[in-house]
């Protein structure tokens, strides 16, 4: 069997083992008892093989952000014994990797009709490209064989995940040093995974969790960025907040270091958005317990509180106003001198100013009796800034004179006020413009023509806080001026978002359909009156 000559075997069927790996000449010899036949055949006696070992990287965590995600299989630490020559458990150059790399992406579908649902060739090659439309775990299957149909398989879990979904709420607008709460209850994972939550204030300031409080210690617009991860994703959420600084205290009245006396109304208001709660006003004098002012028209943001200063002695005294406002206290302090008559002879004292006031109405009251003794009242005299004495009765007409009627206009008006929103009934004379006051919160307007605010808007009407009259504005500019006292502010937004409304009013059209040829055409909305179709000309009424 080895070719040295020697005949090792008998038989028909026989088996025979080799020692070393190598080709032999192996020869047969057939014979019966009047002859003989030999003939010779090659053996390749090849050296023990190994199976492969297969290996993949597992798991593989991909992402989901649309209709599918790609995910990359690995399966480079593979390696066959048989060429490992140095033992490393690697293929390495010089090492030649003879190895074949079948990938089963669906192991329970039998896409090669074979019978074997794990066994199938979606993908060949050591490192693959699959593609998944499905989030959760999906199992691979890799079957690495070598040249002499030894093989090995390797299960392989590709997790393709959906990342989380960011939603952050919370104030929009505030002021410094107010404690603000964020929460992040909106957000969500679709693949129901724990999440983390990671804020960034905008100021250098961060938080973690899923609802965190900050406060902000400068005025500006901040970004504030909520980070939702669930390990593998993450989803971004950003949020603007308008940080405002300390509201201020303007007191009208009194002047600082001013004399007073007797008792002092000390008035002023709290310079806020109009979207910020005034909760209260409070006073000091000379460090005493604070005591509650009134509000004004039910409001904090103007205020009004009454001082005794018959109760201090004379000198000077230091008041202190204090606001609260969203929580948070800002203050204001000024000094008045105070300087009262106690006791003493037994005469009156009047202050100077009470003198020369009282001096002027005398004066003046000399004035107006000299006046009706040289000549009467006309009846049309007006005094301007007080109101018209009454109207002498009627004369009848002389004989001969020709008779003339002087009619007046009545006018009966149901006015709504801006400032209280409170309705009230006027009747008095015309003509236009007319001047009302309000009953119940005694704001003062004019109201130009009939039917004006309740029929078509000039613009928005609003109260000056400097000489709480009337106006209108018409035109949305950030910045307004009242006609009347000539001060100038800053438009509130719910007039700007109202002259925006008006506008909108304005340009809104109606369409129509002629009666008459079927077609279709547009007039303002609110149209009345005669029109005229543009496509036939037929007339009608609206």
């Amino acid at each position: 069997m080895d070719g040295d000559g020697t005949w090792e075997v008998s038989g028909q069927n026989i088996s025979y083992v080799y020692l070393f790996p190598g080709r032999y000449t192996a020869y047969l010899n057939v014979s019966d008892p009047s002859a003989w036949t030999i003939v010779s055949f090659e053996v390749t006696v090849l050296e023990p093989n190994s199976p492969p070992v297969a290996r993949a990287v597992s798991p593989v965590v991909v992402t989901l952000k649309g209709a599918s995600v790609t995910a990359e299989l690995d399966a480079s630490d593979s390696y066959d014994p048989d060429d490992d020559v140095n033992g490393d458990g690697k293929i390495t150059p010089p090492e030649v990797d003879n190895l074949s790399y079948r990938w089963d992406t669906d192991p329970y579908y039998d896409s090669d009709d074979d019978g074997v649902v794990d066994n199938d060739v979606d993908l060949e090659g050591k490192v693959v490209r699959a593609v998944f439309t499905e989030p959760g775990e999906h199992l691979v299957i890799l079957n690495v064989t070598d040249p002499r149909g030894a093989w090995d398989r390797v299960e392989v879990i590709v997790i393709v995940n959906r990342p989380p979904v960011a939603e952050a709420s919370g104030p929009g607008r505030a002021i410094v040093g107010q404690t603000l709460n964020f929460t992040a209850e909106n957000s969500f994972d679709p693949d129901r995974d724990t999440l983390t939550y990671t804020w960034d204030f905008g100021d250098g300031g961060t938080g973690e969790g899923k609802e965190v409080s900050h406060t902000y210690q400068t005025s500006g617009v901040f970004t504030v960025t909520l980070t939702v991860s669930d390990g593998v994703a993450s989803s971004t959420f950003y949020l603007d907040v308008e940080v405002f600084p300390l509201p201020g205290i303007v007191i009208t009245q009194p002047s600082p270091y001013s004399e007073v006396s007797g008792e002092v109304y000390i008035t002023g208001r709290v310079d806020v958005p109009s979207d910020f709660h005034v909760e209260r006003v409070e006073v000091s004098i000379d460090g005493s317990a604070y005591t509650e002012a009134s509000p004004s028209r039910g409001s904090f943001r103007s205020f009004t509180y009454r001082w005794d200063t018959t109760q201090v002695s004379d000198g000077l005294h230091t008041v202190r106003v204090r606001a609260l406002v969203e929580g948070i206290w800002t203050t204001a302090e000024f000094q008045v001198n105070v300087k009262n008559v106690r006791g003493g002879g037994g005469g009156i004292y009047l202050e100077p100013i009470y003198v020369i006031l009282i001096v002027a109405i005398l004066i003046m009251l000399a004035l107006i009796g000299v006046s009706r003794r040289k000549r009467p009242f006309p009846e049309t005299f007006e005094v301007p800034g007080q109101p018209q004495p009454p109207a002498a009765p009627p004369q009848p007409p002389s004989p001969g004179a020709p008779h003339t009627t002087e009619m007046k206009e009545r006018v009966n008006l149901r006015v709504h006020c801006p400032r209280c929103r409170k309705y009230f009934d006027y009747e008095g004379e015309g003509p236009y413009p007319i001047r009302v006051r309000c009953p119940h919160c005694g704001a003062r307007g004019i109201i130009e023509r009939e039917g004006e605010e309740l029929e078509e808007k000039a613009g928005v009407l609003v109260v000056c806080p400097a000489c709480e009259e009337l106006f209108y504005v018409k035109e949305q500019k950030p910045f307004m001026t009242c006609p009347h006292c000539g001060a100038r502010g800053k438009v509130p937004l719910d007039v700007l978002e109202e002259l925006e409304k008006i506008k909108e009013e304005r340009e809104d059209k109606m369409t129509l359909r002629c009666p008459r040829c079927g077609e279709k055409f547009e007039l303002p909305r609110g149209h009345r009156g005669a029109t005229v179709c543009p496509h036939c000309g037929a007339r009608g009424y609206i």
